[in-house]
């Protein structure tokens, strides 16, 4: 029963094997045709020329079982109907996408070219933007410690111009005091003088007033002195 059943098994195994390569197997239909160009649409008509498959031409006129034809060298003739097709024969279509296919890869390969160009490109300017960065941090820390050295220099001399303020108002102060003083002094030195003048003017009065004293009084004594001796002049007569 299990050689049965095994053999059962591997029969089974066997078919599938061979269906599954079967199905695998891939094949290609090849279809080359000649075909006559006629003068008339007649089978006995004469022969002007063979044209092979996927031949392009131009279809002027139907006639029965042939087609009124113009080839891209100008010759005109019937072919038959049924051999021939509407559609893009698929030598033409293949072709056309490989032409189509070439030219997409040569575009390919150019915009590749032109985007590796782009970023050798961008890579330089990125280099070129980075060195400009550094160079406008420098600049911006160098005007900023300048800044502050400017910020620094105005507060000193903002300083410097309330101390010259405050001593110049000083100085106005004591110019201002400095004109009283002379004021002052000028008033004083004229009292002085004018004193001086009155010292002298006094002075001078005491002085005649003491001459004329000192005079009244010797001619008092004179006088005093005259009588006294007429006196005993008179007496001891």
């Amino acid at each position: 029963m299990k050689t049965f059943y095994s053999r059962t098994l591997l029969g089974l195994l066997i078919v599938l094997v061979t269906t599954s390569f079967a199905v695998a197997e891939t094949r290609y239909v090849s279809d080359s045709l000649v075909i006559t160009v006629r003068e008339l649409p007649d089978d006995t008509s004469n022969r002007i020329k063979n044209i092979v498959t996927d031949t392009p031409f131009e279809v002027l006129e139907e006639s029965g079982d042939y087609l009124k034809v113009r080839l891209q060298d100008g010759t005109q003739g019937y072919v038959k109907t049924r051999y021939t097709s509407a559609e893009t024969p698929k030598p033409t279509v293949i072709e056309k996408l490989t032409r189509e296919n070439s030219q997409l890869k040569q575009q390919y390969n150019e915009l590749k070219s032109r985007l590796g160009e782009k970023a050798a490109a961008g890579v330089e300017r990125q280099k070129e933007l980075q060195t400009a960065l550094e160079a406008l941090k420098t600049d911006l820390a160098q005007q900023t410690a300048d800044k502050i050295r400017l910020e620094k220099e105005l507060a000193s001399l903002n300083k410097q111009y309330t101390d010259l303020k405050n001593s110049a108002d000083n100085v106005v102060q004591i110019i201002n005091q400095s004109e009283k003083f002379r004021a002052d002094n000028e008033r004083m030195q004229i009292e002085f003088d004018a004193l001086q003048s009155e010292n002298a003017l006094l002075l001078r009065t005491a002085v005649i007033k003491w001459v004329f004293t000192g005079a009244g009084i010797l001619f008092i004594g004179w006088i005093m002195g005259k009588v006294s001796r007429n006196k005993r002049r008179y007496g001891g007569v």
